[in-house]
C-alpha cells in the first residue's frame, strides 16, 4: 500500500501573478486547518488566511518578490504543533468574515481596506497618469479590470481641482476579493511608476547659496567673460546671481496638491534636517571650473564645486538629501527609480549629490528666447 503523503513535509504552492510579477503561494491543506499557520514566517509577513493562496508583497518603484528562503510550510516550530494537535480544535476566529483574526486588526496594511462586502484601495495618483490608466479609449483599464476582476474608477477630468483647488481625487479599486485589489493595485503602481518618465519635470529641491562675497566675485567672473567677446557667449548664458544654488533632486509636480504635499513633506523633514546639520550653517569654499561632458567643443554647462574635499560638506549635504528623499518618496512624489536616473542614489541606494553650482548654461540662452 502506497505510502500516504504528509502535507508538512511536501508543501504545495501556487504561483499568483500580480502586474508583471509572479508570487509563490503556499496552499493550505484542509488537513492542517486545526493549525495556526498564519502567524509564522520568516519574512515577518502574514501566512495563508484561509484554504486557499495568499498574495505577496508588491511595493512602489518597482515589485519586489518576496523570497521563499526553504521550502518549509511556515508553520509554528514542533512543540507548538503538538500542542496544537493535542487541543484538536482550531484557532478562533474574531467574526464571521472568513479572515483570520489578524487581517481584522490591520486591513489597511497594504492601502487596502474592507468595507461593507467587500475590498477597496483608493490610490493618490496624478492627473497627470490618469491617461496612461485608462490608456487609447480605455484599453488598458479594461484589459486590469479583466485580468483581476477589480472595478477601476477613474475621477472624470472635469472633477479635478483646478489652480489653487482642493485635493485631488483618488484612483478607488473594488472588489469582493482582496487579492482583485492586490493585483490591480500593483499594475497601476507599475504603470505609474513607469510612465511619470514620460511627465517633464516642473520643480526642483535646492541649497541656495547667499553669500555676499560670493555673490560679488560670480559678477566679476561674469564681466571678465563678457569683455573677452567670445563667439557666442552673451549675457543670457549666465545663470542669475540671486539663483545660485546646488541642486538636490528634480520633481515632478503637475497638480497643486502634488505641490502641497511637497511642501508639506519639506516642512515635517525640517527637524532631521537641523540634525544631520547639527543645527550648523553649512559653510563650503567654491572653486575653479568645470564642465559635465568629456568633449570641450561640445559644453553645455559651466560649474563651479567644493575646493575642500576634506572639509565633511559632501558628507552633510548627503545626510540632508538622504532626509529629504525618504520624506518626498513617503509622500508618493520621488521614487528610488528616479533618483537612481538622475544619478542621486549609491548602488547601496544611499543618497549621493553632485555637488555643482551652475554657472553658465545654454538652455538659459534658450529661455531667454522663448520670453521674447
Amino acid at each position: 500500500m502506497a505510502e500516504e503523503s504528509d502535507p508538512l513535509q511536501k508543501p504545495v504552492f501556487e504561483t499568483l501573478k500580480i502586474g508583471h510579477a509572479s508570487y509563490r503561494c503556499l496552499v493550505l491543506d484542509p488537513e492542517l486547518s486545526h493549525f495556526d499557520c498564519h502567524s509564522w514566517g520568516k519574512t515577518g509577513k502574514r501566512g495563508a488566511s484561509d484554504f486557499g493562496p495568499r498574495s505577496g508583497g508588491a511595493a512602489l518603484g518597482g515589485i519586489e518578490e518576496e523570497e521563499i528562503e526553504n521550502d518549509a510550510p511556515p508553520c509554528g516550530p514542533p512543540s507548538n504543533l503538538g500542542a496544537a494537535e493535542s487541543q484538536g480544535a482550531p484557532p478562533p476566529r474574531e467574526r464571521d468574515t472568513g479572515r483570520w483574526d489578524d487581517e481584522v486588526q490591520d486591513d489597511d496594511e497594504e492601502g487596502v481596506v474592507f468595507e461593507r462586502d467587500g475590498w477597496i484601495a483608493r490610490l493618490p495618483v496624478s492627473p497627470a497618469l490618469h491617461k496612461f490608466i485608462i490608456g487609447a479609449k480605455g484599453a488598458r483599464k479594461k484589459e486590469i479590470e479583466q485580468e483581476s476582476g477589480a472595478q477601476i474608477s477613474v475621477p472624470p477630468r472635469q472633477q479635478q481641482p483646478g489652480r489653487g483647488g482642493g485635493a485631488v481625487e483618488p484612483v478607488v479599486i473594488r472588489c469582493r476579493e482582496k487579492k482583485g485589489v492586490l493585483s490591480a493595485k500593483a499594475q497601476i503602481e507599475v504603470i505609474c511608476e513607469r510612465e511619470v518618465e514620460k511627465l517633464p519635470f516642473t520643480h526642483f529641491i535646492s541649497l541656495p547659496l547667499t553669500d555676499a562675497d560670493l555673490k560679488s566675485k560670480f559678477e566679476k567672473f561674469k564681466q571678465s567673460v563678457l569683455d573677452r567677446n567670445y563667439p557666442g557667449v552673451d549675457h543670457t548664458l549666465f545663470m542669475p546671481v540671486t539663483h545660485l544654488h546646488f541642486t538636490l533632486c528634480m520633481l515632478r509636480l503637475h497638480s497643486d496638491d502634488e505641490i502641497r504635499r511637497a511642501v508639506s513633506a519639506l516642512k515635517q523633514a525640517s527637524p532631521a534636517i537641523y540634525d544631520a546639520l547639527n543645527t550648523q550653517t553649512l559653510l563650503v569654499r567654491l572653486k575653479g571650473l568645470h564642465y559635465m561632458n568629456d568633449d570641450p567643443s561640445a559644453v553645455d554647462v559651466v560649474f563651479t564645486t567644493d575646493a575642500d574635499t576634506a572639509s565633511g560638506v559632501a558628507e552633510k549635504v548627503n545626510r540632508v538629501a538622504g532626509v529629504i528623499y525618504k520624506e518626498l518618496r513617503e509622500a508618493g512624489l520621488l521614487s528610488e527609480r528616479s533618483l537612481h536616473r538622475q544619478r542621486l542614489l549609491s548602488t547601496q541606494g544611499v543618497a549621493k549629490v553632485k555637488l555643482h553650482a551652475t554657472l553658465m548654461n545654454t538652455k538659459y540662452r534658450k529661455a531667454a528666447r522663448e520670453r521674447g
